[in-house]
């Protein structure tokens, strides 16, 4: 073991008998996803369900340099986004969502901001985060991401990301004539029905390998407390370049 790598579990050690726990950062996968990105030349990021800008951020963090496109339809949530972005020249913000039309829909949002979706949601959906709750709706309009990028003249590859609350599948769709300059993707996909309409992971799953992707992460981002069972997770897929 390397003196580096002997420090590092002997200070972490400490922190653990603590209830904390040191990660190196970026994590490893983030550290791959930058890797084939690079590797791969692509160097535009498609940023579906911004909020307030936490995954670009990151994302920016972890060394990727390319353009950054966010969309957030969500009015105060976009505010906060739209001023963050302004500090960094290659990250462009819209106030709308994605989906399989280019037309308005009514968006339910949430106490908490990050669980606001087009989709109603499930009751099991509250019983474990109060603050998921809908406390309110705002008209948004929402623009399919085959005819935005057509419009907008973007033709390069891509790497989309996708965190919309159960309407990830409706993006996949208004995203088909354009799926070919995608190169790696990363959606929140849930195991057990939190919105109704929402497809589960294993449907997911055979659907985004069918277009030539491989698993490459899997990260758990909620869990039932009360008995373990994994209920979403961020999925990172990757396009299968020997494939093309």
């Amino acid at each position: 073991m390397k003196i580096k790598e002997k420090i590092y579990h002997s200070f972490n050690c400490i922190l653990n008998y603590a209830g904390l726990d040191l990660r190196r950062y970026p994590s490893r996968s983030r550290r791959a996803l930058i890797k084939y990105l690079a590797e791969n030349q692509v160097h535009c990021c498609i940023d579906a369900g911004a909020n307030t800008g936490q995954f670009a951020s990151g994302l920016r963090s972890s060394g990727f340099h390319g353009a950054i496109i966010s969309f957030e339809p969500q009015k105060a949530a976009f505010d906060k986004l739209s001023r963050k972005a302004q500090r960094d020249g290659k990250w462009a913000t819209v106030n709308a969502g994605l989906g399989d039309k280019d037309t308005s829909a009514i968006l339910n949002i949430s106490a908490n901001s990050v669980s606001s979706s087009i989709l109603p949601m499930e009751e099991r959906t509250t019983l474990h985060v109060a603050e998921a709750s809908y406390i309110a709706n705002e008209e948004i309009k929402v623009f399919r991401l085959d005819s935005f990028m057509k419009a907008k003249g973007v033709s390069e590859r891509v790497f989309l990301k996708i965190d919309t609350q159960g309407y990830e599948a409706k993006i996949l769709d208004g995203a088909s004539s354009y799926f070919e300059h995608i190169f790696a993707l990363q959606l929140e996909t849930s195991f057990v029905r939190l919105y109704r309409g929402e497809i589960l992971f294993d449907e997911m799953k055979r659907k985004i390998e069918d277009l030539g992707f491989y698993v490459s992460s899997v990260e758990c981002e909620f869990i039932d407390e009360t008995n373990g069972m994994l209920l979403q997770a961020d999925i990172v897929f990757l396009r299968d370049i020997h494939r093309l």
